[in-house]
């Protein structure tokens, strides 16, 4: 296949993966939109397979990946013998509501279409005028859906409050939001990171960053419209570090001088010029949020991230009292697990463990917690030690890591651990395999 039908073949893609994603945030958790364009997606993916069958015999794959496949192999023999309930198989591993496994495997083939487009600037410095052409369809094609969502939702807004009168599908359309979003940004991180390494096309790029805020300025009022503290939370945080990088890169000679580690990214004399750059970031923001809530005379009780008004948020107070079951639905099995633990336990409907350690204990035991331990571990390291440019590599490894680090709080504090956005940032963060396949 040449690279002119390569590029085609993934930006169609890319344009499928934004409307499917998008289409699901706009019918708010009623059923699943556009199965059409999920299917296309995997038929894609399968060719791209059946394509390339002869150079995927001899990729060397990474520790990381036999890991994660014993972890959905324990999953779904935990689930045949605690509920011998096929729905609640499909539900926890192929459903596009809480599939990890579709989910994952949906981030895998994204960046691996990414690396496609990133591999031909390694030899064609003009395919980076491309790539920005190309990125700058994508945000306006998503400004577009996503306005077009926030339109077409706005009307059912509440008088008293900012949020539409249907508050219960929000969990869905936010997960949605948060993918869509993460994938956005992970093209933005490759399109920053030649741009400042080639030092080109600044003006255009000034464009996408215009485009890409804009994007999320609609996307996070979305969130709080539908009642999504967890997707504001979520695309607040990707946004902040989409503009902390911008800070970040701009240390060139610094960053090309040692390859990053994990202990480098938050300690150490090394970790000083990003603390310095999350400072400036934070106070920047902080600067600008409270001139415009003064300016537009902003009244922030009538957001659901602030408890309307109230003394608590409910969200958060929620989750917290059901931490008491937890020693109760962990003594159920605390070995291996048992995914009725909730019921086994005594605990009425919804009282299971908001937080992915907690709940992997629960349902999974002691042997699941291991088990993903030892994933992230490899991964992480596995993601320091990837081999490009320095430059490129570090400013790559400091975005996903931090990228890693905020999502996981939020999965940590606040979900299930079949909550989607973590699988698919798992997915499209942490290489399976150690070069790219050509």
């Amino acid at each position: 296949m040449t690279f002119v039908l390569k590029n085609i073949y993934v930006f169609y893609v890319f344009v499928i993966f934004i409307t499917y994603t998008m289409n699901n945030v706009k019918i708010m958790g009623k059923g699943s939109a556009s199965i059409e364009l999920l299917f296309i997606l995997f038929i894609s993916l399968f060719l791209n397979i059946a394509i390339n069958f002869k150079k995927i015999g001899k990729v060397s794959i990474q520790k990381s990946f036999y890991v994660i496949v014993l972890f959905f192999l324990y999953l779904i023999i935990n689930i045949v013998i605690d509920t011998q309930n096929t729905s609640i198989l499909s539900s926890y591993t192929i459903s596009t509501s809480g599939g990890i496994i579709l989910f994952y495997v949906l981030g895998v083939y994204l960046i691996y279409l990414i690396n496609i487009l990133e591999y031909q600037l390694k030899f064609n410095i003009k395919f980076l005028k491309y790539f920005i052409f190309m990125f700058i369809f994508l945000l306006i094609y998503n400004l577009y859906m996503v306005s077009d969502i926030f339109l077409y939702l706005v009307g059912d807004i509440r008088d008293d409050i900012f949020m539409i009168h249907d508050d219960t599908n929000y969990q869905r359309p936010a997960n949605f939001l948060t993918i869509n979003y993460i994938f956005l940004s992970i093209l933005y991180l490759k399109i920053l990171v030649y741009v400042k390494y080639f030092n080109k096309y600044k003006y255009r790029f000034i464009t996408i960053n215009l485009l890409l805020y804009l994007n999320f300025i609609v996307a996070i009022l979305l969130s709080q419209m539908i009642g999504s503290n967890n997707g504001f939370v979520s695309l607040s945080g990707i946004l902040f570090l989409n503009i902390l990088i911008l800070f970040i890169k701009n240390h060139k000679i610094f960053f090309s001088n040692f390859r990053i580690k994990f202990s480098n990214i938050l300690f150490g004399e090394k970790a000083f010029k990003i603390w310095i750059s999350i400072l400036k970031t934070t106070t920047i923001l902080s600067v600008l949020l409270y001139v415009l809530i003064i300016l537009l005379d902003i009244d922030l009780n009538l957001f659901r991230i602030f408890g309307f008004g109230n003394s608590e948020i409910t969200s958060i107070t929620s989750r917290i009292a059901i931490l008491s079951h937890f020693v109760d639905q962990f003594n159920v099995s605390p070995i291996f697990g048992n995914m009725l633990s909730p019921e086994i336990s005594g605990s009425s409907k919804g009282e299971f463990m908001h937080s992915f350690i907690l709940s992997i204990l629960t349902h999974l035991g002691l042997f699941g917690m291991i088990i993903i331990i030892l994933y992230l571990y490899l991964s992480i390291k596995q993601l320091c030690n990837y081999n490009l440019n320095l430059y490129i590599n570090n400013i790559e490894t400091v975005y996903f890591i931090l990228l890693f680090i905020g999502l996981f709080a939020i999965a940590l504090l606040g979900t299930f651990f079949i909550w989607i956005p973590i699988w698919f940032l798992f997915g499209i963060i942490f290489k399976i395999q150690k070069r790219t396949i050509k």
